[in-house]
């Protein structure tokens, strides 16, 4: 069986400062405070696609999901012509989830120290609240 790749953030809370982004559903492109384009690894915009009839999950439906789901399988690259990095990896399982009609979010780590952040996904369980997931490979 697939590993599960639930995450626990307080590492991350300790160290990383919200990102002042917001997302226009229309264009599905995510904006930086400064109204830049949040970018991939490949310097394409991050496309986020939702589903206007995907739900809140259950706990259990979320695993289930995240077990059956292969994104945490692909290769990260980072260099070369085929990067592939975190902020991909997220737009990928949101967009994956979308589409299995669970609704998802992509959440932007900025890291207080101003090194290069994280991008991971966030999901609101109907019974067990907010959860995060890395699916970074």
């Amino acid at each position: 069986m697939k590993k599960l790749l639930l995450a626990i953030l307080a590492a991350f809370a300790l160290l990383a400062t919200s990102c002042d982004c917001f997302f226009l559903p229309g264009e599905g492109y995510i904006y930086s405070e400064s109204g830049a384009v949040i970018v991939g690894g490949d310097n394409k915009p991050i496309r986020l696609i939702n589903n206007e009839n995907a739900a809140n999950p259950t706990f259990e439906q979320l695993l289930i999901f995240i077990s059956e789901d292969d994104t945490n399988t692909l290769p990260y690259v980072k260099d070369g012509p085929e990067v592939f990095v975190c902020s991909d990896f997220a737009e990928t399982l949101h967009n994956n989830a979308e589409q299995a009609g669970i609704k998802a979010g992509w959440v932007s780590i900025d890291y207080a120290d101003g090194s290069i952040g994280h991008a991971i996904n966030a999901f609101e369980t109907t019974d067990m609240g907010l959860v995060f997931i890395d699916c970074t490979g």
